[in-house]
């Protein structure tokens, strides 16, 4: 078992019975299309073939599929509530046209609609999963 499953696994173990997790994580996905927009095809394919990359200014740090972590969560007796890719579209393009146009509201009210939509899920940086621990 890796670091990753053992601190699943005592998470689980110490929350009482019925527990809502709530859990975030870098998503596989949103990292490999980051490096793809950047033009950096090396660590793009470093992403795909290993699932890590470097965040922030830390060491090298696990990246995430919806799958994997769906996985994870019920082989340690968890079942999933939700899953959300945050954010999804503001990773794309510079949102300061919205600010000044004052239309932030209304893209943030776009953003949030979309970003449980299970044909996104995994495009933005980060993923959130809302898990329940068994009874």
């Amino acid at each position: 078992m890796d670091k990753r499953e053992v601190a699943l696994s005592e998470l689980v173990r110490v929350a009482s019975k019925g527990s809502i997790l709530i859990l975030g994580c870098d998503s596989k996905y949103g990292f490999l299309r980051l490096m793809m927009s950047q033009g950096s095809i090396e660590e793009a394919r470093e992403i795909l073939n290993t699932s890590e990359t470097y965040c922030g200014m830390g060491p090298r740090t696990h990246l995430y599929t919806v799958d994997e972590m769906q996985k994870l969560l019920e082989r340690n007796g968890c079942e999933l509530l939700e899953v959300a890719s945050t954010p999804s579209l503001s990773d794309t393009f510079d949102i300061s046209q919205f600010v000044e146009m004052n239309m932030w509201e209304e893209f943030r009210y776009i953003e949030l609609e979309i970003c449980t939509k299970p044909e996104i899920l995994g495009t933005g940086l980060h993923l959130l999963f809302v898990a329940q621990k068994g009874m």
